[in-house]
């Protein structure tokens, strides 16, 4: 009993070794997790406009509350989602953050690279993407979505009729 056992154990280690190896899968079939962005603490996003923006600036204090995880408020930014409400404030701080900015030419002056000579000047358009993008998103961007920001401000400023 014992040998017949071993017997077709080792003759079906024997079989699998034979098998073709194109027909076999080279990695195994993996499903990955959604991607979650993570959430800036009220440290980071405080520095973070300041870094873009320069100093006194008024920032929301009511945005969603930094979580601690095993006393590490990163830690908590990484797995905590952002609600609907949580989305509301963020945007209302990033509208009054933007009004503070253009309200105040001095401040305009040190992130706009150029003069606009029309609300929809391409050249001054695309100068700006192409200097600030890559400093607000903190990596280099693509032609395309250049292109794409470009073209969004050149729309807006013709149909507001004002540049900033």
């Amino acid at each position: 009993m014992i040998f017949s056992i071993l017997l077709s154990l080792i003759l079906g280690c024997a079989s699998e070794q034979k098998a073709d190896p194109l027909s076999e899968p080279l990695e195994p079939e993996t499903t990955p997790e959604s991607p979650a962005l993570r959430r800036l603490t009220h440290s980071q996003y405080s520095n973070a406009v300041t870094t873009l923006f320069g100093e006194g600036l008024v920032i929301a204090n009511n945005l969603e509350p930094d979580t601690e995880v095993e006393g590490l408020l990163s830690i908590g930014a990484s797995i905590n989602s952002i609600s609907p409400t949580g989305v509301e404030r963020y945007e209302d701080s990033a509208y009054s953050i933007a009004a503070q900015v253009v309200a105040d030419q001095n401040r305009l002056a040190q992130i706009l690279p150029c003069e606009p000579n029309s609300p929809s000047d391409t050249e001054c358009a695309t100068e700006f993407v192409e200097e600030f993008v890559p400093i607000a998103w903190r990596r280099p961007i693509t032609e395309a979505e250049s292109t794409r920001l470009s073209s969004l401000l050149i729309a807006v400023g013709a149909d507001s009729g004002d540049f900033n």
